[in-house]
């Protein structure tokens, strides 16, 4: 099942893991999903796992993006899904322009992902 931060990073397969007919978690970041699952009694390990689409051993998200789900998923609550801008969120994370930047052209990149497909209109 995906999450916000995946689903704004594209980080998950068109037509795969975000190919259901309802998600849950679907408008949670990926923090707020490893919060919840500490309120349910998720084992520690679990919760913490890192996250990985397994194409290749040591393969992460994190490592692919340059950044951490803590980071991205504060960025796009500032600023990719609110209102901040992108001076705005600098100063109020202490973050990069360059890790700004990142989440918001993996945001941009990945729009493919979360429209429907074209179809013609009828004849």
């Amino acid at each position: 099942t995906g999450n916000r931060s995946e689903a704004a990073t594209g980080y998950y397969t068109k037509y795969g893991d975000q190919a259901v007919d309802c998600n849950p978690i679907g408008n949670l970041y990926k923090c707020q999903v490893r919060q919840l699952a500490r309120q349910l009694g998720v084992p520690e390990d679990l919760v913490t796992r890192t996250p990985t689409a397994g194409m290749w051993e040591g393969q992460t998200d994190e490592a692919e993006m340059g950044l951490g789900y803590d980071e991205v998923d504060a960025i796009l609550a500032l600023h990719v899904d609110g209102p901040f801008s992108k001076s705005a969120t600098r100063r109020t994370l202490g973050v990069s322009e360059e890790a700004i930047e990142r989440v918001a052209s993996l945001y941009e990149r990945s729009k493919h992902k979360r429209a429907m497909p074209p179809a013609p209109d009828p004849l």
